[in-house]
């Protein structure tokens, strides 16, 4: 059991017991992530990260410009680190194909 202290607006401060207690943090898209999108043409989704390819999460609603990181989904710290690796397989194949400018 775990006893959790925590207060309200309206009750003031409580402790309640659980058997089980799930930590999470709220995230958000970066704060310049508005103007970002406008500069360099690229959609945003309905909670303001950057639309992306469902196929290719990387790819965004612009050709040749590629995401990873908060910009494209809420994420915890250690995911953070692989998704720029994925990046460099697209941007390569699309330096070679023509896709980027």
């Amino acid at each position: 059991m775990f006893t959790i202290r925590y207060s309200t607006p309206d009750d003031g401060v409580k402790e309640e017991e659980f058997d089980m207690v799930v930590l999470s943090v709220g995230l958000n898209p970066p704060a310049d992530v508005k103007g970002l999108a406008n500069k360099f043409g690229i959609e945003l989704n309905s909670h303001g990260f950057c639309k992306t390819n469902p196929v290719n999460p990387m790819e965004t609603s612009r050709p040749g410009i590629f995401i990873s990181g908060a910009s494209r989904v809420p994420q915890i710290f250690p995911s953070r680190f692989l998704p720029p690796a994925e990046l460099a397989p697209n941007v390569v194949n699309s330096l070679t194909t023509g896709g980027g400018s």
